[in-house]
């Protein structure tokens, strides 16, 4: 059984800007339980999908060709923490979709993946890059995001992957499918 998710990739030549996003973020969330996500592990999920069998698997990866291939251009937006500042868990740079082309094609996955006989998470997507995450422990991690700045830096998505997750103490994602995407 594999783990899967579908996620859009970025070029490198954003990772500068979110590495200082995230440094900036380091330097006002300083807690031992807090575990920074390595900028090799940075994509923006659209779907998880968990366990699924070589047959779904290979289901998934063929009806990729059907997803459309428009160009999405995402922009930093702001920090966050992921489910709420009382209960954090993650720590993440919140995306916004100013021409709607990332929502479309997130939703242009729901078909494909309910043909493969998974469930859809119905909650709104909120697109984002998990910068950290925060263990669970005794008390509260304190969070306070109001000094992170946050440029508006506009980037491409430049992939739609899906993802193979190993999880354990080093965890792993492993491609395998990508469709590519224009850049405008």
């Amino acid at each position: 059984m594999k783990r899967l998710f579908f996620a859009m990739e970025f070029a490198g030549a954003s990772i500068p800007v979110m590495k200082e996003i995230q440094h900036s973020l380091q330097r006002c969330v300083r807690d031992e339980r807090v575990r920074w996500i390595p900028e090799d592990r940075w994509h923006i999920t659209t779907h998880f999908m968990g366990e699924a069998t070589p047959d779904r698997t290979e289901e998934l990866i063929e009806a990729m060709a059907l997803l459309p291939q428009d160009p999405i251009k995402l922009t930093t937006w702001g920090v966050d923490v992921f489910p709420s500042t009382e209960k954090p868990r993650t720590l993440v740079l919140r995306l916004a979709d100013m021409t709607a082309a990332a929502f479309e094609a997130c939703h242009a996955q729901i078909p494909i993946i309910l043909r493969a006989g998974f469930e859809i998470d119905t909650r709104p997507w909120k697109p984002h890059i998990t910068l950290g995450r925060i263990r669970p422990g005794r008390g509260k991690v304190s969070v306070n995001l109001e000094p992170v700045h946050v440029p508006q830096y506009e980037f491409s998505v430049t992939q739609i992957t899906l993802f193979e997750s190993h999880l354990g103490p080093k965890v792993r994602y492993v491609p395998l499918a990508s469709i590519d995407l224009p850049r405008t």
